[in-house]
């Protein structure tokens, strides 16, 4: 896209690799984290820390930057500056990679706790259930895995429910980082001019085939988001199975 005059950045999880942020060939503008990063420089809101979480901060264009904030509003920040101080006569490719809604799930502060007293909507079918539906052996003993119901990343205070509701608060961040950009090219006049993109990279399972995570075959884990948002390209309302 550089070849064809476009001007190009990269804001986000790169996550190749536990220690690569570099900036990468193909980008003008580069803001990436090690690893999985964290949502919170003094890793607060959560009781669980993943593989490759990492405190190094940001790679800005070659230089270490301290996070300063909760990761999905600083990843936005990063984005609508750029888009403010990039060449307005040019066209541009912006991919903003946020490191929401990857586990643990960490909700900003405004959000903690919006869903505390809702109900988990997936149930997880019982030891007797899935013995009954005559499931394969390897199936059945998940339940005991990492990325079974009942091991629960060996967290004294897990729960598929308290897990679920964590996920939904930690995607209001995103929503309003999607709000954000949106209502940066409506009041630029770029809205009717640019394909806006939102998608995800996996699914999640809470409890469903007695199962936690992703990783699988089942439509949970593999199915993810694609909307695409194209004024006088792509008519509104149409869905694709």
């Amino acid at each position: 896209m550089q070849k064809a005059g476009f001007q190009t950045a990269f804001i986000g999880k790169w996550h190749m690799g536990g220690e690569i942020d570099d900036p990468q060939r193909g980008f003008d503008h580069w803001v990436a984290f090690k690893g999985q990063g964290t949502y919170w420089p003094d890793g607060h809101g959560t009781t669980r820390e993943v593989p490759q979480t990492t405190y190094d901060g940001l790679n800005v264009n070659g230089k270490r930057v301290p996070q300063t904030g909760y990761i999905t509003d600083e990843l936005t920040d990063y984005a609508i500056d750029w888009l403010q101080k990039r060449d307005s006569q040019k066209p541009f490719f912006l991919y903003v990679s946020h490191k929401a809604v990857h586990s643990d799930f960490v909700p900003a502060d405004r959000h903690r706790g919006r869903y505390a007293e809702q109900p988990l909507p997936i149930k997880t079918p019982t030891v007797e259930q899935m013995e009954a539906g005559k499931l394969p052996m390897w199936v059945r003993n998940q339940r005991n895995s990492r990325h079974g119901a009942d091991f629960g990343y060996n967290l004294a205070d897990f729960s598929p429910e308290v897990y679920y509701r964590r996920y939904c608060e930690s995607i209001l961040a995103v929503d309003d980082s999607v709000g954000r950009l949106i209502r940066f090219l409506n009041a630029n006049d770029l809205r009717d001019n640019t394909v806006f993109v939102y998608m995800g990279d996996n699914g999640f399972q809470f409890g469903d085939h007695g199962l936690i995570d992703k990783r699988t075959a089942y439509e949970a884990s593999a199915r993810v988001p694609l909307l695409i948002m194209a004024p006088g390209r792509i008519p509104a309302g149409q869905s694709f199975d």
